[in-house]
């Protein structure tokens, strides 16, 4: 039967065993040497020892993880052939630090073997035969974070700032300052600072920043910088303030760059002050409206033929503003909106208190500062009265050409000042042919009768003389084309600028 022992923790009896089994049992000895091997080949971290002329002499097993470079390929070569140039000098200056203070922390770019590059960042101290004994992990992550940060904000102008005023010193960020071509060099003191503002703003910033220093008060301003090649940026920054003793207070700002938005803005705002100015002022009725065709500004000539103030119209659609009516005028409207100009020269249109007008308009599309389209903008001239005439013109001539056909009398008009000459149709009839100003601008028509020519002639002088221009008849005999003598009678009531013969 096999011995037993028992168990000083739990008093249980255990068989015994054989000294072989009992060794595998007991603990075995993990002093501070096989500590940090253990630790030096599993780490996650790179360890490595340069020596003082610059060349690995130790590295661990993380290394060809992460960078693929294995011992063989690292031991007894150059630190410095790993390492990419953009790096070099801080390498370099790490020696310096180790060999002056014992101590460095720097951010190495490192090759890989694969030819692309990891960012490492160590901490390294100086062993006791000078060599340089460090960790490093790797950055990459973060380093192409800020990267991604840096061009951002300098792409869009963003930089951080702060002001001491016990030493009125002022530290930039490169960023700030980026498009300016300015350093942060250049306006590291407040007097620098000052001095590239704009003459009209330079005293008001600095009566704003002067202000926050004494009360602590945090705010923002904008103010225009001159760059280094003497163009002008705009820049706005929002700060806030600290306390220092003495009862001052330093501040922290951020500054962006905001020239294109300052300039976008005071063309849109010029923009809208010359169009307000030329609704205003316009002899004819005008009228803008947006992307949505809704009323943003009229001339007083538009609310007084409409009959309406801009309580009543601006702000509403142009459908509510034609009572949904109008297709054809709301249509021609929308189709400004994708840049065609659209003219009418005579609609009708009713105003505010349903009198009809008639219109001659135009509309064309409004455009802004950059030249995209913003909206509509419309011309409306009242040709009511233009329109009216023309119309009753129109029947007048219509009645007479009926009148003249009834009465089968021919009726003419020489205007000597114009060179014309008009016929009615009967006219040309009873000559047989159609006439001409050049065949009456002679002072004897050849188409009158030889006999009958001296008493028109006497007519004509008469009326030249006295100035007489009633009417009057003179009887002549008209030559046809076929030689026959017509006697016609020849009633004339002549002009000042038209001559009966």
């Amino acid at each position: 039967m096999a011995p037993t022992i028992r168990s000083r923790s739990s008093g249980a009896l255990m068989p015994a065993t054989s000294s072989s089994d009992a060794t595998l049992l007991a603990p075995s000895s993990f002093g501070e040497a096989e500590a940090a091997r253990w630790f030096f080949e599993n780490a996650n971290d790179l360890f490595a020892v340069v020596t003082p002329d610059g060349r690995f002499s130790v590295v661990n097993p993380a290394w060809t993880v992460l960078t693929g470079w294995t011992p063989e390929d690292l031991i007894g070569q150059p630190s410095i052939k790993f390492v990419h140039p953009d790096s070099h000098a801080e390498l370099i200056d790490t020696g310096r630090r180790i060999r002056e203070t014992g101590f460095a922390v720097n951010r190495l770019r490192v090759l890989c073997k694969t030819g692309c590059t990891v960012w490492l960042e160590g901490r390294s101290r100086r062993g006791p035969n000078g060599e340089m004994v460090g960790t490093l992990h790797d950055v990459s992550l973060e380093v192409a974070a800020t990267r991604t940060r840096e061009i951002l904000a300098e792409a869009a102008g963003v930089g951080l700032w702060s002001y001491d005023p016990l030493t009125e010193r002022i530290d930039w960020t490169p960023d700030a300052l980026t498009a300016t071509g300015l350093s942060p060099a250049d306006l590291e003191t407040i007097d620098a600072f000052l001095a590239r503002l704009d003459d009209d703003q330079r005293e008001a910033v600095f009566s704003i920043f002067q202000g926050a220093v004494r009360t602590g008060a945090s705010g923002a301003v904008e103010f225009r910088l001159r760059g280094r090649a003497g163009q002008w940026f705009t820049l706005r920054s929002t700060f806030r303030a600290d306390p220092l003793d003495g009862g001052l207070f330093a501040l922290k700002g951020i500054s962006q760059n905001v020239t294109d938005v300052v300039r976008s803005r005071d063309a849109a705002l010029w923009g809208e002050r010359r169009a307000r100015q030329l609704v205003e002022e316009a002899p004819f009725a005008v009228a803008v409206y947006d992307l949505d065709l809704r009323l943003r500004l009229a001339s007083p000539r538009f609310l007084d033929l409409f009959k309406s103030s801009e309580a009543d119209v601006i702000g509403k659609s142009l459908q509510e503003l034609t009572h949904g009516g109008r297709r054809r005028f709301v249509s021609a409207v929308t189709r400004a909106l994708s840049g065609e100009t659209v003219t009418r020269r005579e609609d009708r249109l009713r105003d505010a208190e349903g009198v009809e007008h008639t219109l001659r308009w135009e509309a064309r599309p409004w455009r802004d500062a950059t030249g995209a389209i913003a909206g509509v903008i419309t011309y409306m001239d009242d040709v009511t009265a233009l329109a009216d005439a023309r119309r009753e013109a129109q029947v007048n001539a219509r009645r007479l050409r009926i009148a003249l056909g009834a009465a089968r009398a021919g009726v003419y008009e020489i205007d000597h000042a114009g060179q014309g000459f008009w016929g009615s149709p009967e006219f040309h009839r009873m000559l047989g042919r159609k006439i001409h100003y050049p065949d009456v601008r002679e002072a004897v028509w050849p188409m009158i009768h030889p006999d009958d020519r001296a008493a028109l002639m006497a007519a004509a002088d008469s009326w030249r003389r006295t100035g007489d221009w009633g009417a009057l008849s003179v009887d002549a005999r008209l030559i046809t084309a076929s030689g026959q003598a017509n006697p016609p009678r020849q009633p004339a009531k002549p002009r000042p600028s038209s001559w009966p013969i």
